[in-house]
């Protein structure tokens, strides 16, 4: 992906020694505590799990997910593991069943972090790392019912869970300059868990959404949940986790796609056939970071088929019907009208880190809290970000500039040029608007 601007990132010879990102779904409806992997609250696995072996038996804190050899990292595109043949469900067996989902309720995927996320203000584990991914992306894929294949990469591209569910539109996998229009999946409500982890904040979102990162960077769980459309047909569909981030290394910055694939059956809503219990992960997250239950933001989001107002960090329901579908895979048709434009927030100001401004609202930005300032990262987005330390902090207040649709001439200033002295941790070493060459970062650093 290409940046509009680039930041200062940790310098190559920090990260030369650290083996190449890498991840994989483990559980494919888990019901258990978002802090540590429970075996007995996953109800559902990936293809062919039982191939693990020994590495299948249960460890303190479930990290025996993030177990390797045998490694369930693929990084090639489709499907890491085939379909089973003659039938698909013969991936599968009485220890780790395939999903079974039902029409409008909210399932959760978990995932070993191994080592990709960030660590939190005043983590001291020597033996935990952080190895963060820059411009993250994870993005949940289906095919349409029952496919005779696994469907190809496009094909997958073009089936979005979150489109399909109606939380979210023009999720098509593109790729573009961040920030520009066209590049829809980046938006909070095409991701996963509908919201974004947002490049060197630790917002403990997307991929990073772990908060027991500390205690084992490599081993502890991350989460992430999606809502089965209302109108999805009864039958068997193969879903594909994608995650793509790039990562700095010894030869230089390099982008890594991993995907896993696994199938599941949709029932119809209370059949005898589905899985008894509620859905989703349940407890409350403990952790220094500010990570929530994402089961809980995904089962309030609202249909993007009707106008909603949210809190700053909750989707943001876009406009539009369901994904265009490939001739090959047969899928159900869309419904609905095209909704209303979506509205910001109310009275209640962004906090720290969350989104103030979107190209969806119909109005300029709104305030954020004590000791932070609306702040664009580009023409169209922009969000809450600490006010300098010399600067005394004023009441919350409303941003009245851009206005609602802004252009690049209005929206965003040209970012000063620094002077003499280099630029800190991730602050801006080069913008287009500048007339010289990137400026130097401080020591540890890399523009």
């Amino acid at each position: 992906m290409l940046f509009a601007q680039q930041l200062c990132g940790f310098a190559l010879t920090a990260l030369a020694h650290r083996a190449s990102s890498h991840s994989w779904v483990a559980c494919t409806d888990y019901r258990g505590d978002v802090n540590y992997f429970e075996q007995d609250m996953c109800l559902a696995w990936p293809r062919q799990w039982s191939n693990r072996g020994e590495h299948a038996e249960p460890q303190a804190n479930g990290y025996h997910i993030a177990e390797e050899p045998p490694s369930r990292a693929w990084s090639g595109l489709g499907c890491d593991v085939a379909m089973a043949s003659p039938s698909w469900q013969d991936g599968y067996s009485e220890l780790f069943p395939f999903a079974v989902y039902e029409p409008g309720r909210v399932y959760c995927l978990a995932w070993p972090m191994k080592n990709h996320g960030i660590m939190p203000a005043g983590c001291t584990n020597p033996h935990s790392k952080s190895d963060e991914g820059l411009d993250e992306s994870l993005t949940l894929r289906v095919s349409g019912v029952n496919p005779t294949r696994d469907p190809s990469q496009a094909e997958f591209n073009l089936r979005n869970i979150n489109e399909l569910a109606g939380l979210a539109s023009n999720c098509s996998h593109t790729w573009s300059e961040l920030g520009q229009n066209s590049n829809g999946e980046l938006r909070d409500e095409c991701q996963l868990g509908l919201e974004k982890h947002r490049t060197g904040h630790p917002d403990c979102k997307g991929f990073t959404r772990a908060p027991k990162f500390c205690e084992s960077s490599g081993a502890a769980m991350g989460t992430g949940c999606f809502k089965v459309p209302l109108d999805m047909s009864p039958g068997h569909y193969v879903a594909q986790w994608y995650w793509d981030a790039s990562f700095s290394r010894s030869s230089g910055l390099q982008n890594f796609a991993y995907t896993s694939c696994f199938d599941f059956e949709v029932v119809p809503l209370g059949s005898s056939a589905a899985r008894l219990g509620d859905t989703g992960t349940v407890g409350t997250p403990d952790s220094t970071l500010p990570c929530q239950n994402n089961a809980l933001k995904v089962s309030g989001a609202a249909s993007a088929t009707a106008p909603t107002t949210t809190a700053p960090s909750s989707v943001t329901p876009a406009l539009g019907t369901s994904a265009p579908t490939p001739d090959s895979i047969p899928v159900e048709d869309g419904t609905g009208d095209a909704p209303a434009p979506t509205t910001p927030p109310g009275a209640a100001c962004a906090g720290a880190h969350e989104i103030c401004a979107d190209p969806s609202w119909d109005s300029p930005p709104i305030c954020c809290e004590d000791g932070y300032l609306c702040e664009f990262a580009n023409e169209h987005w922009a969000s809450c970000r600490p006010l300098p330390s010399a600067t005394p902090v004023p009441a919350p207040r409303p941003i009245s500039e851009p206005a609602s649709t802004p252009s690049p001439q209005d929206a965003v200033a040209p970012t000063p040029l620094p002077g003499v002295s280099c630029v800190g941790a991730y602050e801006i070493c080069a913008d287009p608007s500048w007339d010289s060459s990137p400026v130097c970062c401080e020591d540890g650093y890399l523009c």
